[in-house]
Order: structure tokens, then sequence, then C-alpha cells
């Protein structure tokens, strides 16, 4: 595929220094230094001719802790993959104009020589105040001895403990299976770090070691896992949120679905995540102390601004107290259809967006189970009874031949699978009382519009979290960028943690890092 060149015209009101173009190499340009003099959002309007594009919101305030965007797990073809591992990185860093990055190959496949090779280009990608690396690599054990985890190292000389060398010799002496073991190796260290991942082995939350277990990804181009979330939140386990792609094809930072199947498997079907990251400056101790406490969220690949607080909190922080009033802020990539805080996996509040109107809103999510072969299918059709369907818009679908399709003025065929996303489609319905009629998936359910109300009925479809939800809700008139303030109300006794979760209409979802109150 040939790489986009040529000059775009630039434009972003109030910016400062903005060049009036730029000139695209290989999809890629440089604008220079811009100054923005005022606190706000702002947006870059890119053209060239027919085409027309829009950054991602750059947020200008007085915080002290910029974001800085990262993707911590990827691999290559000297693991299990494609691409070099020079390239890897330098994608990451040319193209996906990512700023933080790290190789995660399987380790039963990391050759002696592959893992010096690591070491040396981990090296010599970093540079602080442009891009930062850690090496790292992906303990695969089976889900019984503890499943797949994400080691990340502060720095290069490392010594490699596989949960199994069987693809590269036979058992090594450095080998250490279960995870109980590694933990033991790593006991002590501030220098070391591993992330909970859900892949070809889901992590098992039963060997979680509070001292080198800080995080939980959410999502990766596998899907999206917000279970192990919930699971890490309902256990009283204190961890940060964070996304990555996961990638295998050489996209760090910008991957998107796989068109075909691997090897017949559900896999690799969505966007690969993004993991925004408060840290002091783009430096490795800085985003090292920024990620152990958990001052980070988690996006589907969208690089939204989500920003949780609690007078000097962040999220991520330990608040010895009850619960207290809470800042919440979302600039989105697109326009927002949920913002909703959560007190230990439960919605106490989502914030009022767009109308309620003759629209009803559907959407389905969820996984059929937590191992590889996750992928749920919800095909099937909605019809209203006693009515006609006017209009309806889609949102959410993001793999080839899904979709929703008029079949006449009262029914709707869908074709739609989820891996933890979240899809769905407004009807705009007419009729004196009109009834819509979901039969998706494992739903089969009949609901009189007049019954809908702003909250959603949710309808539980089995699997793991899959359930359809049904709401009156206008897919118009929604704002991009939402600032409040909440508490909650009447909070039960004992310590909480309260996140933010996201959905855009696109389909792109962030989940903070909680604050935690004891």
């Amino acid at each position: 595929m040939e790489e986009f060149r040529g000059e775009v015209k630039v434009e972003c009101p109030g910016a400062e220094g903005l060049p009036a173009s730029s000139v695209l190499e290989g999809g890629v340009g440089t604008l220079g230094k811009v100054r923005f003099p005022r606190e706000g959002t702002y947006r870059l309007r890119l053209s060239c001719g027919r085409l027309e594009g829009m950054s991602n919101p750059v947020h200008i305030s007085w915080d002290p802790k910029p974001i800085f965007w990262a993707d911590l797990h990827g691999q290559t073809q000297d693991t299990i993959g494609t691409g070099t591992l020079k390239e890897y990185f330098s994608f990451a860093r040319d193209k996906a104009l990512v700023d933080v990055v790290s190789w995660q190959g399987n380790d039963f496949q990391i050759t002696e020589d592959t893992w010096k090779e690591v070491r040396r280009l981990t090296a010599e990608f970093h540079e602080p105040g442009r891009f930062v690396t850690f090496l790292g690599y992906e303990w695969s054990g089976l889900t019984p001895a503890g499943g797949d985890h994400n080691v990340l190292f502060l720095g290069e000389d490392q010594v490699l403990h596989r949960s199994s060398s069987w693809q590269v010799g036979g058992a090594k002496e450095t080998d250490r299976y279960p995870i109980s073991r590694l933990w033991e190796e790593f006991r002590g260290r501030r220098d070391v770090m591993a992330v909970a991942h859900v892949g070809g082995r889901y992590a098992n939350l039963d060997f979680w070691d509070p001292e080198i277990c800080r995080l939980v990804e959410v999502h990766s181009a596998h899907g999206t896992f917000e279970w192990l979330a919930e699971d890490a939140i309902r256990r009283g386990l204190v961890v940060g949120f964070v996304a990555g792609s996961d990638d295998h094809t050489g996209r760090p930072g910008l991957s998107s679905p796989l068109r075909r199947l691997t090897r017949g498997s559900h896999i690799f079907d969505a966007y690969g995540g993004l993991t925004g990251i408060y840290a002091e400056e783009l430096s490795r101790n800085a985003i090292w102390e920024a990620l152990r406490s958990r001052h980070c969220y988690a996006t589907t690949g969208a690089r939204m601004v989500l920003d949780l607080r609690c007078g000097e909190h962040i999220m991520g922080d330990v608040v010895e107290g009850p619960p207290a009033g809470m800042e919440v802020g979302v600039v989105g990539t697109a326009p927002l259809l949920d913002v909703e805080v959560l007190r230990d996996g439960d919605v106490v509040y989502r914030h009022p967006l767009g109308s309620s109107t003759d629209w009803v809103r559907a959407d389905w999510s969820g996984v059929r189970a937590k191992s590889r072969e996750k992928r749920a299918d919800w095909s099937g059709e909605v019809e209203v009874l006693g009515g006609r369907i006017e209009d309806f818009r889609t949102f959410g679908f993001k793999r080839e031949g899904e979709g929703i399709f008029r079949e006449s003025d009262r029914r709707l065929r869908v074709v739609s699978t989820t891996s933890g996303d979240t899809v769905g489609t407004f009807l705009r319905v007419s009729g004196e009382r009109p009834v819509v009629k979901f039969r998706c998936g494992n739903v089969d359910v009949e609901v009189p519009v007049r019954e809908l109300g702003r909250e959603p009925s949710e309808f539980p479809a089995g699997g793991v979290n899959l359930k359809l939800r049904l709401r009156l809700s206008s897919p118009e008139g929604r704002p991009e960028e939402v600032w409040f303030t909440f508490c909650d109300p009447d909070p039960p006794p004992g310590p909480h943690a309260y996140w933010v979760r996201v959905l855009q209409a696109d389909g792109h979802m962030a989940w903070s890092s909680p604050i935690f109150f004891r």
C-alpha cells in the first residue's frame, strides 16, 4: 500500500506559530514549535483536496503532569509476528507517534540471541524527552499457573526468566514456573513490574502479588476485558488500568482489526489500545513512577483526554478516608455517548448527554468466555411491532462485513459480534404504541417503547458480561467535551474504588484508573 505524500493545509484557531501547510512524507509531517497561549481544548484541522481530517484534542491546562501516550505490548517476527525489532521500535516512534513503547515477545520463543538484541535496541532507541523504551517480555504460562503477564524492567541489564523454554532448547535453570516463583525471584525490587494480560492464557488473579503487580490490561487487539478489572477490584486489589495493542503485525501504537481470522480463531479483531500516562516528564524514571502509582488510563486506541481527581489526588491514588467529591473531565475524539462513574464495578452515576426523544438506543456487549475463543455472535434481527422504523444509525461496528441492514420499514437484520466491545444502534420509531422486538444472540425480548426511560433496561445474555441494553436516547446534539463534579450521596461503609468509563459514538472507549478510598 502506498504511503501518503503531499502538502496539507493546517488550521487551528488560537494556535501561535502554526504553519499554513505541512509537507507529509510517508504519511508523517512535522509542524515545528506550536504555542497555545490560553487554557482550553484545541484541535488541528487538516485538508488536502477532498481529504479532510481532525486531530485528537490538545488540552492545555496548568497541570504540571501532561499526558504521554504508550503502547506497552507487541511482538515481532522474532517470536510470533511480522517485522524486525528495529522496525517495531521505529514504527512506534516515527509512524504511530507514541511516547513510550515496550516489546513483549512470548517468553518460550525468545532465544538468547533475541534477548540480547532486544536489550540492545531498547537501549539504542531510548531518547529521554522524545521517546522512552522499556525492556520487557510476556511471561506466558498457563492460566492455572498464573497466566499471561507482561513483565517490564526499568533497565536493560536483565536476566530472562521464562515460564518455559520448550521452543528454545528445553528447560533452563533460569525458568520460573509457576508465576509465584517469578515473584519470589523479583522480591524486593522496584525496577520490575508486571501487568496482568488476557490473551491466549488469561491472567489468574489468584497469583496477584501487590509488590510486583501494579496494573491490569483492560483492552488489546484481543478485545475488551472489563471483567478482569472488575474481578481485581472486587477482590480488593489496588490496581491501575492500562491498554495496549499486543500487535503481531509490526504496528505498535497504531494497529487495526485483522481482516482474516488467525488459524481459524477469533483473535486480533479489535483496534489496539493505548495507555495515557500522567507524568512530570518524558523520562524513564518519571514514566516508571507514574505507572507504579497507577497515574494512567486505558483507551481502545482513541487519544481522548480523561481526568479524574479528588482534591490533590488523581486517578490511581489511595485516599485515606471516606469517599469525597471528585472532579471528572473528558475530551473525546468523537461525540460522547456515555460518561459513567463506577463504584466497585457498579454504575453509580451517568452524566446527562443528549436528550430523550422518540429515538430508542439498543447496544450490546460482552464475551462468551474468558478463554481465547471468546467472541460472541449477536446476529439476528430487530423489529418494531405496531409501528415503523423511520430512521436508524449505528455505532461501534468495526469488523468487516458486520453492520445493520434494513429488511423492511419495521425490520432490521443484524450482523454483529463482540469481543468485549460495545456496539449498537439508534432507532427513530413511530406509531401509537410501538414495541421493540430484539432477537439477537441469546436475547429474545419485546419491550414497549413507553416503558423505556433514560436509564437503560438491561437483559443478561450469559457468557461473561454478555448483555443487551435498551433506553430512550438520541444520537443528536452530543458534546465531545464534559467537565463535572460528582459526590456519592450514600456510599456503603468500607473501602471503595471509583473510576470513570467513557463510550464514544465511534465505539471507542476509555477507563480511568480508580481512586481508592480507605
